[in-house]
């Protein structure tokens, strides 16, 4: 099963990098436990926005006071709507902002995400679909 979650607040989430990174790492490792896997993500100061694979169902979050939404993606093709928006208030879709997906894909960074990782990913739909997706501007 496939999600879309985001944590937001009025006040900011992380202050520096260092929290940030602490951040992600911690999101990665309760995904992992849980299973699942992180296909995508964009961290902004008031923002945690997560693409999650769940196979065993929902995602159990409880480290942020923050509310959130939890958004369940139906099949292959919402997914990669998904993909597209997640990091379509960045600039370039994030290339070159470190705090996502985006960046990991074209760059190698921590690789905390699926799209940072070499190989097959786990929903069948290959790296250049979803690059070309997210970087699509006529689709915006």
């Amino acid at each position: 099963m496939y999600y879309r979650m985001q944590f937001s607040s009025e006040q900011a989430i992380y202050t520096n990098a260092i929290q940030a990174n602490q951040l992600l790492l911690r999101v990665y490792l309760l995904v992992n436990s849980q299973g699942g896997s992180l296909l995508d993500y964009t961290l902004l100061p008031t923002l945690l926005d997560l693409l999650l694979y769940m196979p065993r169902g929902k995602p159990k979050f409880r480290f942020l006071c923050q509310p959130y939404t939890l958004e369940l993606i139906p099949n292959n093709n919402a997914l990669l709507t998904h993909y597209r928006n997640i990091s379509k208030p960045l600039p370039l879709f994030g290339k070159n902002y470190p705090l996502c997906g985006t960046y990991e894909a074209y760059h190698g960074s921590t690789c905390l995400s699926t799209l940072g990782k070499t190989g097959p990913l786990s929903h069948n739909i290959s790296i250049q679909t979803i690059l070309e997706e997210k970087c699509d501007a006529s689709l915006l």
